[in-house]
């Protein structure tokens, strides 16, 4: 996980993660708003993070004392303080 633990730096995470995919609320794959115009639902992109975030920041174990798999936890940052 980056240092940058800022709601951006979690949301391109998560979507570099999965490959720069994006899913509509209906699960349809689509092409990334620009910067600034996307919506992000914190539902969103946790799939994304119990795949491929949560074994180090999850409820077990939490990495820089980051945890994400509850929102308020992942909005309040981790070692290098808050969101």
């Amino acid at each position: 996980m980056p240092r940058d633990s800022s709601p951006i730096a979690l949301i391109c995470c998560a979507l570099l993660a999965a490959g720069g995919e994006f899913r509509s609320a209906r699960g349809q794959a689509t092409a990334l708003p620009p910067a600034g115009e996307m919506k992000v639902d914190f539902s969103q992109i946790e799939p994304i993070l119990r795949k491929n975030c949560f074994s180090c920041h999850g409820a077990e174990e939490q990495e820089s004392g980051l945890r994400l798999d509850v929102k308020k936890r992942a909005m309040e940052g981790g070692d290098n303080g808050a969101v």
